[in-house]
C-alpha cells in the first residue's frame, strides 16, 4: 500500500485514501468513508483508520465514536488481516485500470 513503512502515523497514506473513496463498506473507515490504510480493531470489533480513531478519542473524551464506550488505544490492536484485504482489493482495482 501507500507509505508501508511511514512509522508515525497520520502521513503517507491521505492522497492514497482521498483516491479511493469508491472501496467496499467494509474496507473503509465509518468515521470518514475513506479506505483503510492503517485499521486498527477496537475490543468491541469495530474498525478504524487508526489517525481517525486517535482524533475521535481526543474529540470524544475517550469514548468509542461508535458505541460510546470508554475506550484506550492501547487496547485496540492493528489489523494485518484487514490490512491484506484492503492491499488485495487495491491491486485489483489497479489491474482492472491498467487493462482499459
Amino acid at each position: 500500500l501507500a507509505a508501508e513503512g511511514g512509522g508515525g502515523g497520520g502521513g503517507g497514506g491521505g492522497a492514497f485514501r482521498d483516491m479511493l473513496t469508491t472501496a467496499p463498506m467494509e474496507l473503509r473507515c465509518p468515521l470518514d468513508g475513506k479506505l483503510l490504510c492503517d485499521p486498527v480493531v477496537t475490543p468491541g470489533g469495530h474498525i478504524f483508520e487508526r489517525s481517525n480513531l486517535i482524533r475521535a478519542l481526543a474529540e470524544n473524551g475517550g469514548r468509542c465514536p461508535l458505541s460510546g464506550e470508554p475506550l484506550d488505544l492501547m487496547h485496540c490492536s492493528r489489523s494485518a488481516a484487514v490490512r491484506k484485504q484492503v492491499t488485495e482489493w487495491a491491486r485489483s482495482v489497479h489491474v482492472k485500470k491498467g487493462k482499459r
